[in-house]
């Protein structure tokens, strides 16, 4: 089944995003659960009664039948109370980050195409990074790409920069020719641009 769904996300991946409920989980026993950096993904139907539910998992060659695909990705997870942090470059054509639930996510550098992302993690009052003075931190740095995705409005800060949403959010990222998009999905049938 994971073949027909990666090869149905190649084809037109915001369609797919937006017709899907993913599920990303580190700590599944039974699953091949996905590293932080570069990653060969699977998308698995994990029920037969809702086909629509995704897990992500990694790629593994000795599972896999002749042809299929694995969609090259970068991979970042949440740490608890924290800030986790990868660099994303050309190298790869996909990004996924565990669901947002309250966390502050954020891309920046000096070029759409080599970017840092961040998944700033701020769930009790010893967490090390609070979500608005990381905001406005990473605005003040002047990238010349920034787009950041906050529970939280930012003051003064402007709409295409920074979005703020409300229930719990997957955020993927598509890598074109001219640079890195990044959409968010913050309930069933819905999906925006960053």
């Amino acid at each position: 089944m994971a073949n027909g769904n990666n090869r149905s996300f190649i084809q037109n991946p915001l369609s797919f995003i937006r017709s899907h409920q993913f599920m990303v989980n580190r700590t599944i026993s039974a699953a091949r659960p996905l590293r932080r950096g570069s990653v060969d993904v699977d998308l698995i139907s994990f029920d037969p009664a809702n086909p629509q539910h995704i897990r992500l998992e990694e790629f593994s060659i000795q599972r896999s039948a002749r042809g299929r695909y694995a969609l090259n990705a970068f991979f970042l997870p949440e740490i608890m109370d924290d800030t986790s942090l990868i660099k994303i470059n050309v190298n790869r054509q996909y990004f996924f980050t565990t669901e947002l639930k309250g966390d502050l996510f954020a891309a920046y550098g000096k070029d759409p195409l080599n970017l840092t992302i961040e998944h700033v993690n701020c769930h009790s009052p010893a967490a090390r990074v609070p979500i608005i003075p990381r905001a406005q931190a990473i605005l003040a740095a002047g990238h010349p790409f920034c787009k950041i995705l906050s529970p939280l409005p930012v003051p003064k800060s402007n709409r295409h920069q920074v979005k703020t949403y409300i229930n719990s959010t997957l955020v993927v990222g598509i890598r074109s020719g001219t640079g890195w998009e990044f959409h968010y999905k913050p309930g069933a049938n819905s999906l925006f641009r960053l």
